[in-house]
């Protein structure tokens, strides 16, 4: 269709220009027929008369010739602007097709390059590499590049988030979260057994679908609302911090929390509750029949403030009324 469209503007260039052209040569040819007519004029008045006529004439000619000449002149404009569109359309996308050859590369490289967890060299060169895939203003692998990453932590990092790699890794992630960028994979951290007296410490985890945590240990406050919303908490031991329980929280433990907020009966039946504060806690979504006496773990409210339940509780019978002292709080 665009092609017709052009042979036909084409063609109606060629039928300006040539009408511009014949009329460059007629009006000359025109006036020139009408000098007898001038000259065999009966007096000078007459005569006058009809040089202001063939002027007219000439004037009109002239005028319809520049008429023929500007509309010429303004279809050429016009098709040589829209084939220079034409050229840059078709470099854009010949750009972009390299843009993507090179980004696929990249991806491979960075592939190829963490395989090997023996060498750290080129691990770190390859995650930096599958980063450049990440943060690339063309999006087309970048879920892949995200995708390759998260499979690395899962496979070698899944029982402690420790070491450069692991944290060059996470960085990859938390950079493609940044610019609206998700990998599609669930992370799952486990706690080894293989050492009883070796603790994991569990960190946040950015750009992936879910992160489901199983034993270890975690600092509420190093998890931002957004992150522990998009994890799974499982037997987790929670050390200080505030902490709102839901259904995200199975048979997990809590020691000197601030509890804010418990909406899971589960969540409040299996969990264990150590020197915990809950001084104004929500607590919903169970019956009065599922308290249980939580004195002899140390927990407690101000008096002054008391847990918030939809009934009438005595929380006296459930819950100390001031803190256990300091020194007797092991750190």
């Amino acid at each position: 269709m665009a092609e017709n469209s052009d042979q036909e503007l084409w063609e109606s260039a060629d039928g300006w220009k040539a009408a511009a052209i014949a009329l460059a040569i007629g009006t000359p040819c025109v006036c020139a027929f009408f000098f007898p007519w001038v000259y065999a004029s009966a007096s000078d008045g007459q005569m006058l008369q009809r040089v202001q006529i063939v002027g007219s004439l000439a004037a009109f000619g002239v005028a319809l010739v520049t008429f023929c000449t500007v509309v010429w002149r303004g279809l050429i404009s016009t098709q040589q602007a829209k084939l220079q569109r034409l050229q840059i359309d078709k470099l854009s996308i010949q750009i972009a097709a390299t843009d993507e050859n090179n980004l696929a590369a990249l991806l491979q490289k960075g592939a190829e390059l963490i395989a090997d967890v023996t060498k750290p060299g080129p691990v770190g060169a390859g995650l930096a590499t599958l980063q450049a895939v990440v943060t690339a203003p063309n999006a087309k692998f970048a879920i892949e590049a995200m995708n390759l990453v998260a499979d690395y932590i899962q496979t070698h990092h899944s029982f402690a988030q420790t070491g450069v790699a692991y944290q060059s890794a996470a960085a990859v992630l938390q950079a493609g979260e940044k610019i609206q960028r998700k990998s599609d994979r669930i992370l799952r951290f486990e706690e080894s057994q293989d050492d009883e007296w070796e603790f994991a410490w569990w960190y946040p985890i950015h750009g992936v679908r879910k992160v489901i945590y199983r034993g270890g240990h975690i600092f509420p406050a190093d998890f931002p609302t957004n992150v522990a919303r998009n994890a799974r908490f499982e037997k987790v031991a929670f050390v200080g911090g505030g902490v709102s329980i839901d259904g995200r929280f199975v048979g997990c433990s809590f020691e000197r929390c601030r509890i804010e907020q418990i909406s899971e009966r589960d969540a409040f039946v299996r969990g264990k509750f150590k020197d915990c504060d809950f001084s104004g806690a929500k607590l919903s979504f169970f019956h009065e029949d599922d308290l249980r006496d939580l004195q002899l773990g140390r927990n407690y409210f101000l008096p002054t403030s008391p847990p918030v339940f939809d009934g009438e509780v005595d929380w006296t019978v459930w819950l100390n009324t001031e803190a256990p002292p300091d020194d007797e709080i092991p750190f």
